[in-house]
């Protein structure tokens, strides 16, 4: 049923009150599919041409400062279609590549999760293909997901230049994350208390460190995130402060001993945040980079880098013991990891059953 002008007019403010309020673009950008309903149903009366005009522009904006998105393939879906919709009341070129990038998107995440029939349906459409080209189905059976990509790839090459070319951009930026490693990074898994709805939404975010060891024993070891020095009675940076001792314990255990008497100075960052996160289960993370760090040269001269398509959580104590991250927040983390590009991720054993 139409709400009235005056009904509509409060919607559209709050929705772009929220909109503000959103730290992440992903966020901004569903609030807005949420509102497009409503604006659909007034989009032919020339009286709300300006109301649509903002909303065009917030779209995006909001996608164009999109950096690490956490969409499941139904929000990718929606946000489509929202796009497609707004390019039939307006021809804008910049709409027109919008729905191709959030198509390619979508296609992406779809190829990653198996879904190969409708990541391939999505390539088709990408790349204008009118071959008829249709993959053998004996050849995929029981393969990976990156295996299946590759193999479609390598038939669509004989069958489907165009095609070809599409599967094999998806394949190769799939192939350079899954075969990097870093000395300096791991995925880790977060949680975002959002406002608007009031929910948990997991993500997943690369943490960087890096390491200078000082000569001065008297202070105490220093982290900085963020480029900011940050009061350990802070949980989050707490749980960094620990997850340096923790290593401090590991390698004495070892009888590695170069850190020993020396003062650490940890610089740790996220990237691509807009988010602001809390909460210790970053320990087991920040540990493991920390370790690989202060044994960087080892680490590469033996090849032991930090995979980049396995992502962790976990609390870890100054002990160096392992403690189960929040298992009431557990579940949408394994969630964002599972709509992803990583293959495997690392929880302690005590969050199994959650």
């Amino acid at each position: 049923m139409p709400i009235s002008p005056l009904d509509f007019a409060r919607s559209w403010e709050q929705t772009c009150s929220a909109v503000q309020e959103c730290p992440a673009a992903d966020l901004r950008l569903l609030t807005l599919a949420q509102f497009w309903p409503l604006l659909r149903q007034r989009v032919s009366d020339p009286a709300y041409a300006s109301y649509f005009d903002e909303y065009v522009e917030l779209y995006l904006r909001a996608y164009a400062a999109l950096r690490t998105a956490d969409f499941i393939p139904d929000e990718l879906e929606s946000l489509t279609g929202v796009a497609d919709e707004c390019t039939l009341v307006r021809g804008d070129a910049r709409l027109v590549e919008l729905r191709r990038a959030l198509r390619h998107r979508r296609a992406t995440l779809l190829f990653q999760l198996g879904d190969l029939e409708t990541a391939l349906n999505l390539s088709r459409e990408l790349s204008g293909s009118k071959s008829g080209f249709v993959p053998d189905p004996e050849t995929l059976s029981g393969l990976y997901a990156q295996d299946s990509l590759a193999e479609l790839t390598r038939q669509a090459e004989e069958h489907d230049p165009a095609l070809h070319a599409l599967l094999k951009e998806i394949l190769d930026e799939w192939l350079l994350e899954h075969e990097a490693g870093a000395d300096n990074a791991v995925n880790c898994l977060f949680v975002e208390r959002t406002t608007s709805p009031a929910t948990l939404r997991g993500r997943m975010r690369t943490l960087q460190c890096e390491i200078e060891l000082g000569r001065d024993r008297r202070k105490a070891d220093e982290v900085t995130f963020q480029m900011q020095v940050i009061a350990v009675d802070d949980s989050f940076v707490g749980a960094l402060h620990q997850s340096l001792t923790a290593v401090r314990t590991a390698l004495l255990r070892q009888g590695v001993r170069i850190a020993d008497g020396r003062r650490i100075r940890a610089h740790y960052r996220v990237t691509d945040a807009a988010e602001k996160f809390t909460g210790d289960s970053i320990g087991l993370g920040a540990a493991l980079i920390a370790y690989t760090q202060i044994l960087k040269a080892a680490a590469l001269r033996h090849d032991r880098t930090i995979a980049c398509d396995a992502a962790v959580t976990g609390v870890i104590d100054a002990a160096g013991n392992l403690e189960p991250a929040n298992p009431a927040t557990i579940g949408v983390k394994i969630e964002r990891a599972f709509y992803s590009r990583v293959r495997y991720v690392i929880v302690p054993e005590a969050n199994l059953a959650a």
